[in-house]
């Protein structure tokens, strides 16, 4: 059995009148265009599903066609024998008696029989609300288990793949099905332990020795990913703008980094909230290896735990964590950070950010960030005007993210013999994915990296042009 065009480009614009149902009717030309398949073959098959009753057609301006029933109503069976015909293999079984005058006679009937009963069983198997499900699942799969593979360079392979992004259509209300983002502190602390405490050898193996896993600041061509990750911090406590003997806050602090330079060279005095056991771990030995018990403390908590603790704070940074809290959450966070900073008192936010809001990749939920949602810039401007936070500065740090990761594949990849001793080869190969497809992303701007510096209220004692 062939299936033909037809099959399949009725499959595909079943898809699309799916993907697109805004509960109007769409026109023929916007399948036309999404999907490359010429108007005259369209006119072909539009009548065969109308007639099937898979879609109801309307004429006029606002003419066009939309789907009869709801996504999961449909299977890929049903939509395919309507356009081809018939699924058998061979065309003398379709006949109901079987009309053929060796049927008791043939040898080979009973298995063609059996092979279109698989057929059938194999295409009413899925709905049309499974054929919407994201590629990226699959295919990100693929290479995980060894089933894809890329000739050259990863990187460069998805580089070239993510620039025809605008060519495909996106399939975002099928995304909102399939992945969600969890809302509770109970879901929130073991999504972040499942990426965060998978060991502390493992990332230091293609970490810089900051352990800065955030974004770096090329300040230079040829800046060392030490000499970036030292470049941003430094960067970040000038921004805030820091005095002797102030109070900061740093939510998702990671392993410590941040606060141990602000500790040493600004004297202030410092508290890190992390989820992450390793995390912590390693940040309370670094502060007693330093001798900045005086300065530095560092807790096992989640953020809406802050205001309970009754905390007031002169600064507060987080950076790359809001993209853990989930799209439900981000007021709430914003509230929190509220509660702990004092009026007039500097916050900068640091965080992965896409330009319209969407529900994010399936693949890289399931197997990287389960629970992450990358926020847009808007929305997040748009729930600080509720608490009173006035912007400073933003700043797009994308390239800097993008030269970051590529620094981070390669030091993966040069340490590929000592990870093989910690994970199986299905990890790896994820992890390798992870890290080429994020450089990818952030080369093509399907996501950014924001800088925020706001003030909690009015700050007049402030420069009024940057002093950083």
């Amino acid at each position: 059995m062939k299936v033909s065009t037809k099959g399949r480009y009725a499959l595909r614009i079943m898809i699309d009148l799916a993907e697109h149902n805004t509960g109007g009717y769409i026109r023929l030309k916007d399948i036309s265009k999404r999907q490359g398949i010429t108007l005259k073959y369209m006119e072909q098959i539009m009548p065969i599903l109308t007639k099937s009753g898979y879609v109801k057609s309307f004429r006029g301006n606002n003419g066009g066609y939309m789907l009869a029933k709801k996504p999961e109503e449909y299977t890929a069976g049903e939509i395919l024998r309507a356009a081809e015909g018939s699924l058998a293999p061979v065309g003398c079984i379709e006949d109901e008696p079987n009309a053929c005058g060796h049927y008791e006679q043939c040898r080979t009937v009973k298995f063609w029989e059996g092979l279109w009963d698989v057929i059938i069983e194999y295409t009413d198997r899925f709905t049309l609300a499974d054929l919407m499900k994201s590629t990226s699942l699959a295919l990100g799969e693929a290479y995980m288990r060894g089933d894809l593979d890329i000739e050259g360079n990863l990187y460069e392979a998805l580089d070239h793949f993510l620039g025809q992004m605008g060519k495909f259509s996106t399939n975002e209300s099928a995304l909102k099905k399939i992945m969600f983002s969890s809302t509770s502190k109970k879901n929130q602390e073991k999504e972040v332990t499942s990426h965060y405490d998978i060991g502390n050898d493992f990332y230091k193996l293609w970490l810089d020795e900051t352990m800065s896993y955030s974004c770096g600041y090329f300040i230079h061509e040829d800046d060392t990913l030490y000499q970036a990750q030292v470049n941003k911090v430094d960067y970040i406590l000038k921004k805030l703008h820091l005095e002797e003997g102030m109070s900061l806050l740093d939510i998702g602090c990671g392993w410590g980094f941040l606060l141990i330079e602000a500790a040493k060279k600004y004297k202030i005095h410092g508290t890190g909230i992390t989820l992450s056991h390793e995390q912590y771990a390693e940040f309370q030995r670094r502060i007693k290896e330093q001798g900045l018990e005086d300065y530095l403390t560092v807790e096992l908590m989640d953020y809406r735990d802050l205001p309970k603790k009754e905390y007031q704070f002169d600064r507060v940074v987080s950076v790359g964590m809001l993209e853990h809290v989930g799209r439900d959450n981000y007021q709430l966070f914003l509230d929190c950070v509220e509660k702990v900073l004092k009026p007039g008192g500097l916050f900068l936010l640091h965080f992965i950010s896409a330009l319209k809001e969407h529900p994010g990749d399936p693949w890289v939920k399931k197997y990287i960030f389960p629970g992450g949602t990358v926020p847009s810039l808007r929305e997040i401007l748009n729930h600080m005007a509720e608490d009173n936070f006035h912007t400073l500065d933003i700043e797009n740090l994308r390239l800097h993210y993008n030269k970051t990761l590529l620094h981070w594949e390669k030091n993966f990849r040069d340490n590929i013999e000592k990870e093989k001793t910690m994970f199986d080869e299905e990890f790896l190969r994820m992890w390798d994915l992870y890290l080429s497809a994020c450089a990818a992303t952030f080369h093509n701007g399907i996501i950014d990296l924001h800088q925020i510096l706001m003030t909690k209220g009015i700050n007049n004692d402030l420069p009024m042009t940057r002093w950083y």
